[in-house]
């Protein structure tokens, strides 16, 4: 599967793809910062600004354009978020697999799968061809 372009990515959100959203979802959380995440609504990633500004930094995004969400939290549009969750995936390929291979474990041991099995393996998929590993 070939990844999505990080430049130029102008999508609505009716063309995001569900594995793209499992896909950035694994790539936050194996990141560990629990205080932002990927809202369908507003179509990017989205949270405290403190942990959405840590994210930005782990996928040396620094241009990434951050707008005010609802009350205390920052949104980021899309063609950023997917900028910044592909750079943690490069530069931080062996943390980000580690999580992807916990993920198959928690899958091969009958864990719940948000959007079925087919999805979650093809989310692994589309982020270990954003770590560019040879696996």
């Amino acid at each position: 599967m070939t990844p999505p372009p990080a430049l130029g990515v102008r999508e609505t959100v009716a063309a995001i793809d569900d594995v793209v959203v499992r896909a950035v979802d694994l790539v936050i959380d194996a990141s560990g910062e629990f205080g932002a995440w990927f809202s369908t609504m507003a179509a990017g990633l989205e949270g405290d600004p403190g942990a959405v500004q840590r994210l930005v930094q782990a996928g040396g995004q620094r241009d990434a354009q951050l707008t005010e969400g609802n009350g205390a939290l920052v949104r980021m549009r899309l063609d950023d978020t997917l900028r910044v969750v592909q750079g943690i995936a490069r530069r931080h390929p062996r943390r980000v697999e580690a999580h992807l291979r916990v993920d198959e474990r928690r899958v091969a041991a009958g864990g719940a799968v948000p959007g079925g099995v087919e999805r979650a393996a093809a989310a692994r998929q589309l982020v270990r061809g954003w770590m560019d590993v040879d696996d």
